[in-house]
């Protein structure tokens, strides 16, 4: 487990707190590829081949909400709550259930990453009694979840410094890797990215991303360059609005891309599983409203050509 917290207090009283499971039966099973984790809030709910199963609080505990992070199987999900300080290791299958983490002081669990396999975990979390600046300082925890132990990541921690906060992670497909971006605490979506390898407990800075989306099957990452912000053209709030030129990382060198002409602003992507074609989620504005779309992008004489532009309703 965790080391325990040297913070504060705990915002739960007595016994810790364990959120409840809940099993209704299922007629038939969910056909192959529905996704089997839904809920970022309140009730978590799960699908295996029988059930529905759902984990939330007892009703009126006052203990916030609960955020979960998990994988491609469904098999292992992370659940944790910002208010009651606590991160717990859900198996939906297993006789035991949920298993508690960790416990500490209240808002100190800011995330837990997942991976795609679920064979390993990343807890951050933050230190605020510490820091000359009177910022929160960070701490890194990655967990081996087959053998069951942890180790702090003092690496990750030390490119994370105060006042910065990281902006966005993604996991490698096959678990091997987690990647990371770095920015200005208030805000700024990125101004460096890292690699932080499992095995050999390596980091590496990616030159030239200042954020990641996504990784491919061969290593390649999906993100932005440190270029400068290009400016949207039509947004109402055309002062802020802005992203930075969105690229493909491979081996060190940058693919860019070029996007379809009435696209002003871009933020987020994932590759295909054969890492051949990337979807971009973008947006633009017509007569002052704005219009979110998907951009598929397909790989073609080491460049990248534009496929489609569909427009999403709503």
């Amino acid at each position: 487990s965790l080391p325990s917290s040297s913070t504060g207090t705990v915002a739960h009283v007595g016994k810790p707190a364990i959120p409840t499971i809940s099993k209704k039966p299922v007629e038939t099973s969910l056909p192959a590829g529905i996704m089997r984790i839904v809920g970022q809030s309140g009730p978590i709910w799960v699908a295996t081949s029988d059930a529905v199963l759902s984990a939330q609080w007892e009703p009126g505990s006052n203990l916030g909400w609960l955020g979960c992070s998990a994988g491609t199987r469904g098999e292992r999900v992370a659940l944790w709550s910002q208010e009651s300080g606590q991160a717990f290791l859900w198996e939906p299958t297993a006789p035991d259930g949920i298993i508690e983490l960790y416990e500490g002081a209240a808002y100190e669990i800011d995330d837990m990453w997942m991976s795609p396999l679920e064979t390993s975990l990343v807890i951050n979390r933050y230190d605020y009694s510490m820091g000359e600046s009177g910022t929160r300082v960070p701490h890194i925890y990655l967990v081996d979840l087959a053998a069951g132990r942890s180790e702090e990541v003092a690496c990750i921690e030390g490119v994370v410094a105060e006042g910065s906060v990281i902006t966005s992670h993604v996991w490698a497909p096959d678990d091997s890797a987690v990647l990371f971006s770095v920015g200005e605490l208030g805000g700024d979506e990125g101004f460096a990215v890292f690699r932080y390898a499992i095995v050999g407990d390596r980091l590496t800075e990616l030159d030239g991303l200042s954020r990641v989306w996504a990784v491919g099957p061969e290593g390649e990452v999906l993100g932005c360059s440190t270029g400068e912000p290009i400016p949207a053209r039509n947004s109402p709030f055309a002062a802020e609005a802005a992203s930075r030129p969105c690229v493909v990382w491979r081996g060190g060198a940058l693919e860019s891309i070029a996007h379809d002409p009435r696209v002003e602003l871009w933020s987020g992507g994932v590759f295909s599983p054969d890492g051949g074609r990337v979807a971009i989620e973008c947006r633009w504005w017509e007569d002052g409203a704005p219009v979110r779309a998907v951009e598929v992008f397909v790989r073609h004489d080491g460049g990248w050509e534009l496929e489609s532009t569909t427009a999403m309703p709503g």
